[in-house]
């Protein structure tokens, strides 16, 4: 039973993701983002897949962590992809004053 309930909570988490995922690569920033709470999102998704791993209880479950750690993993590229667009437009911001 305490499978499911994790499933539950791992769910919740990858029903909210999308959501902000589509809001950063809408915005096009990375501004009021931040990358220090996704990289520590992240490594709890490790730490839970090697709980797992450590406890010789790999089922279904896994997979769920899978698929979060991949959705974190997508807004960081798209935080990157942001980061890297602020920095162009800072450039021409800078070439357009000079």
């Amino acid at each position: 039973m305490s499978s499911v309930f994790e499933v539950l909570m791992l769910l919740c988490f990858a029903v909210s993701w999308p959501f902000n995922i589509r809001a950063s690569y809408r915005a096009r920033t990375a501004r009021f983002k931040s990358v220090m709470f996704e990289v520590i999102i992240e490594i709890g998704y490790v730490f839970g897949m090697l709980n797992k791993v450590v406890n010789d209880s790999v089922n279904y479950v896994f997979a769920f962590y899978i698929l979060d750690f991949a959705l974190v993993a997508i807004d960081l590229c798209l935080y990157i992809r942001n980061r890297r667009l602020d920095a162009m437009r800072e450039q021409e911001g800078s070439r357009e004053g000079a």
